[in-house]
């Protein structure tokens, strides 16, 4: 699976679970594998995808996403 399409994943999962995702997620719910799913949380981290608790160590959707969607908002009939 290409990194992109990994990333949509990823992002639906969250959306899917309404909640923040840890690694254990993607191997349960993906059948990613370990190793992938720390290396592509600690991406999106990376890239302002996501944010990460420092407590629980989940990854959700940061500030950047909430930018995105009050453009799609702002742009796009919704009814």
């Amino acid at each position: 699976m290409a990194s992109l399409e990994s990333a949509g994943v990823i992002l639906r999962l969250i959306n899917s679970l309404q909640r923040p995702v840890t690694v254990t997620d993607l191997v349960d719910h993906l059948g990613m594998p370990k190793s992938s799913s720390s290396r592509l949380l600690r991406q999106m981290g990376e890239e302002g995808f996501l944010e990460r608790d420092p407590q629980t160590l989940a990854y959700g959707p940061s500030l950047m996403v909430l930018e995105l969607s009050r453009l799609v908002r702002s742009t796009t009939q919704l009814f």
